[in-house]
């Protein structure tokens, strides 16, 4: 069962991980264990939670590549997060 955004949030902190600090893009959807934030300019990221370790890893774009900017829309990467999130 995935956890909660504030769950998720006190995990990463207890871990010392710093993905929700002060300066770095706000969530804007969650679906299951995956975020969706906005990236360095115009595009969006997901992101996972991985529970065993607190860590939030970079999410692979359905081509495979890692990129900060995959998805040019919000719609994009929120229907990708919902498939991965299945």
């Amino acid at each position: 069962m995935a956890l909660s955004l504030s769950e998720i949030k006190s995990k990463n902190k207890s871990a010392g991980q710093h993905f929700f600090d002060r300066g770095n893009p706000k969530v804007e959807a969650k679906y299951g264990n995956y975020l969706v934030t906005k990236g360095m300019g115009e595009g969006y990221v997901i992101y996972f939670f991985q529970e065993s370790n607190a860590h939030i890893s970079l999410v692979e774009n359905p081509n495979g590549e890692y990129s900060w900017q995959p998805y040019n829309s919000k719609a994009e990467a929120i229907k990708y997060a919902k498939e991965l999130a299945r």
